[in-house]
């Protein structure tokens, strides 16, 4: 988990000052489900509460800037993928931290991939 909060704390020097409809946004909004998943996940299998994983989301936030409604779409898929996630993953279990690895790699290419825009 160390190695997306790396990646993640990057994004906070990548992101523009107002997203557009972008493949930047497209990004953004993957990484913040991503975020919201791992928040439900860190609970269960990394004996965290998922604190770390809200405060990058907030970080990535406040970094960007978004319009109003651009926020509110960030915010809303955050919020999803924790909710779904905490209906498929109700322990820690194999699947979840396979789950766990998988997010952790996509969310260091998307962080990489937002890191070079």
């Amino acid at each position: 988990m160390a190695a997306l909060a790396i990646a993640a704390g990057l994004i906070v020097g990548a992101a523009p000052a107002h997203a557009e409809e972008t493949e930047f946004t497209g990004d953004v909004l993957r990484l913040a489900e991503v975020l919201g998943a791992l928040t439900h996940l860190d609970g269960l299998c990394g004996g965290g509460d998922g604190a770390v994983w809200r405060a990058k989301m907030q970080a990535l936030i406040d970094a960007e800037t978004p319009q109003p409604e651009t926020r509110r779409r960030y915010v809303d898929v955050f919020n999803r993928a924790n909710r779904t996630y905490a209906a498929l993953y109700l322990g820690c279990s194999d699947r979840a931290r396979a789950a766990i690895d998988r997010l952790l790699d996509e969310g260091g290419r998307v962080t990489g991939r937002l890191a070079h825009e």
